[in-house]
């Protein structure tokens, strides 16, 4: 290989060459005024990187007499000591077995470097001091060199961190907006599975029983008592006997009000005419007593004695009687009793209780999501026995009850996902569903039969728009604060935005990130 060493040639610019050419012969022809060709120990420098780096070559100098590199210190027989790194490979001073020849006229004069020699002779007439330099690299093109790869470094650190160190989010607010839907929902007890074609749900018919005893204040009054009794005589002045049946009624001839029958039946003689004297007749009346007793309580019949009373159908002059004896033994006091309307208010009282209590019972043998309507509970009344009847003296009566309810429950989780089902086709176009817990609620329950309800279920979905965030972020990728603001204002559907950048930089160098994965576009709802 020929090498052509100028002016400004260095050392490391040779051994590049070599590394790029891989040859094993080099010949070095110097320009003049060539900084090299003044310092001929950069031979030796270059077979020692050579060697370190593995490249074994023949190294061969060109030139008139004038210019052949060969006057130098070299004649005191010391070699530099190298150490360092070239093309990022570090090097020492131990030398490669290598054969450098300097010619003279073109005629080569070969000479030897010996392993682990640090010291190389060369016999050269003309000997001339020369000034060492470190690669032949001036010192001041060493500074500006430095100084133009640490600014290089530091641009090329600057971009890099403008580029892909910036983050970003970008919040995008937007307003839920209430959508409602009814269905009627039927539940049968004849099913098992919901059927979404028909919106049928299972059903599950439920019995409970409940049964209290509860006392009652009794609130009737009745008036009682004793009749009055007594003995009267019946006297018939007829001259024909009278029968008088068990019940025959006798009235007080001073108060008709005061009433009283016999208490037996009697026959009352006929009078008897007597004639003492031929002038004189005597007519004595048949007279029998008989026991009497008052038609009512009270002692206002406890009449004095000497008392005339009349008989029904006859004439006081032919027939009456008197008491002898004052009648007695009436009274009358007032109670408490059990009335009918005692009865039927203590009835509705406790079926009432009972029907409250009936939810509770029913609750207890349903799981936490099955619901039933209380409204088409059917109850029926089992028994109710009572401590007292109606009349009976009582202050106070019980009364037990046993009601049977039977209602028709049905899963809440099957109408929730019949509904949601349902709903998500009927969401307007360009929204979507907020999420995928809308309450279901069921306004209304009618009893279709013994084995058929009839729900009105209502869901009350939120909704939000749909938005393009990809798009979104793709558009503020890279872009100044004020551009974006122009684009996220022209964004439809939403109620605001909020950005958040990092790291917080001059106005003149703020802007959103430039790689995809640094900015983050989030959807969130308006409180």
């Amino acid at each position: 290989m020929n090498y052509t060493v100028t002016e400004n040639t260095s050392i490391r610019e040779i051994i590049e060459a070599v590394q790029n050419t891989d040859t094993s012969d080099l010949y070095l022809t110097y320009q003049e005024g060539s900084f090299l060709k003044k310092f001929p120990h950069h031979i030796t420098v270059i077979n020692k990187i050579l060697a370190h780096m593995g490249q074994e070559v023949s190294i061969h100098v060109v030139g008139d007499n004038d210019t052949v590199p060969g006057n130098s210190d070299f004649h005191e027989g010391v070699a530099p000591v190298i150490a360092g790194n070239v093309g990022g490979s570090e090097f020492s001073q131990t030398p490669a077995k290598t054969v450098v020849t300097e010619g003279l006229n073109d005629s080569l004069t070969p000479v030897t470097v010996n392993d682990n020699v640090q010291n190389v002779n060369l016999s050269i007439e003309n000997k001339e001091p020369t000034t060492r330099r470190s690669f032949g690299i001036k010192p001041k093109k060493l500074i500006i060199a430095v100084v133009i790869l640490v600014l290089l470094g530091l641009t090329a650190g600057g971009a890099f961190a403008y580029y892909y160190l910036p983050r970003g989010t970008v919040v995008l607010f937007v307003a839920e907006k209430t959508f409602e839907r009814k269905l009627d929902v039927l539940v049968k007890t004849t099913v098992s599975e919901v059927n979404l074609k028909e919106n049928i749900i299972p059903g599950n018919p439920i019995t409970v029983e409940v049964q209290s005893t509860e006392n009652f204040d009794a609130t009737g009054h009745e008036i009682i008592g004793e009749k009055a009794t007594g003995t009267i005589d019946v006297k018939n002045f007829t001259t024909t006997a009278i029968r008088l049946a068990s019940g025959a009624v006798i009235t007080s001839q001073s108060d008709s009000t005061k009433q009283f029958t016999l208490t037996e039946g009697v026959t009352v003689p006929k009078a008897t005419i007597t004639q003492p004297t031929e002038d004189t007749k005597v007519l004595d009346a048949g007279i029998i007593s008989v026991s009497v007793e008052a038609v009512d309580i009270g002692d206002q019949y406890n009449l004095s004695a000497s008392t005339r009373f009349i008989l029904g159908g006859y004439e006081v002059s032919d027939v009456y009687a008197v008491n002898a004896v004052p009648f007695s033994g009436g009274l009358t006091k007032e109670i408490t009793v059990v009335s009918a309307d005692d009865q039927t208010k203590a009835i509705e009282q406790l079926h009432s209780k009972l029907v409250a209590d009936v939810p509770g019972a029913l609750d207890e043998k349903l799981s936490d999501t099955q619901r039933y309507q209380v409204d088409s509970i059917e109850n029926a009344t089992k028994s109710a026995q009572f401590s007292h009847e109606v009349g009976e003296e009582a202050s106070s009566f019980s009364l037990s009850m046993k009601l049977s309810s039977t209602v028709i429950s049905y899963d809440h989780k099957d109408v929730t996902s019949l509904m949601q089902t349902l709903i998500v086709d009927a969401v307007p176009k360009g929204f979507e569903l907020s999420g995928d817990d809308d309450p279901v609620g069921v306004d209304k329950v009618e009893t279709v039969d013994d084995e058929t309800l009839k729900l009105s279920a209502r869901i009350s979905a939120l909704v939000v728009p749909i938005l393009d965030t990809d798009k979104i972020q793709q558009e503020l990728l890279g872009v100044k604060p004020n551009d974006a603001e122009i684009i996220l204002q022209n964004v439809a559907d939403i109620k605001g935005y909020e950005v958040r950048l990092w790291p917080t930089l001059p106005d003149f160098l703020k802007s959103f990130p430039h790689v995809k994965e640094k900015l983050e576009v989030l959807v969130e709802v308006s409180q």
